[in-house]
């Protein structure tokens, strides 16, 4: 596997859970003896940063529900 697909696929492991994929994926690097540091940067890290990119943005769609409703009079704490 090109090193390029190997990343690919790490990235997408982090993005879905997918432990033991990611776990699987990390013992073929070690295997085909590539830079590790290499394969953490490219493989995993992108990964993680989308993966917290979207749980920021579910995170703020659901602080903006929670005001909508709160506005309209639907359940929540009322405004202060």
């Amino acid at each position: 596997m090109k090193k390029e697909e190997l990343f690919a696929k790490m990235a997408k492991a982090i993005i879905e859970g997918s432990k033991s994929e990611a776990e699987d994926l990390a013992r073929e690097a070690i295997k085909a003896k590539l830079n590790l540091t290499e394969v953490i940067e490219k493989g995993y890290v992108p990964g993680f940063r989308r993966s917290a990119s979207f749980g920021k943005r579910a995170i703020t769609s659901c602080r903006t529900h929670h005001r909508r409703r709160v506005h309209e009079g639907g359940h929540g704490h009322p405004p202060a």
